[in-house]
């Protein structure tokens, strides 16, 4: 579990201008994706196999920001 500090941590990184320039990127590869998506031969395994793997990548990026996003409430640590 994250503590009070881990998650001031990660409000710092998100507030940094380094991670808009993260999104960004992710951003331009997720277009990337749908590009190629168009241009595909989807009758050519070889493209539909580069277009699933790319999508599974495109998935982690998605869910480890989303993470990140999660985590950024408070923690609450009761007292015994």
């Amino acid at each position: 579990m994250l503590t009070k500090d881990n998650k001031e941590a990660l409000k710092s990184l998100v507030k940094h201008p380094w991670w808009a320039v993260v999104e960004m990127l992710e951003e331009e590869a997720r277009i990337e994706l749908g590009n190629k998506l168009i241009r595909a031969d989807l009758l050519d395994p070889e493209q539909i196999s580069i277009l699933r793997d790319n999508q599974t990548y495109v998935k982690a990026r998605i869910d480890f920001m989303k993470m990140i996003q999660d985590n950024l409430g408070e923690v609450y640590t009761p007292e015994v």
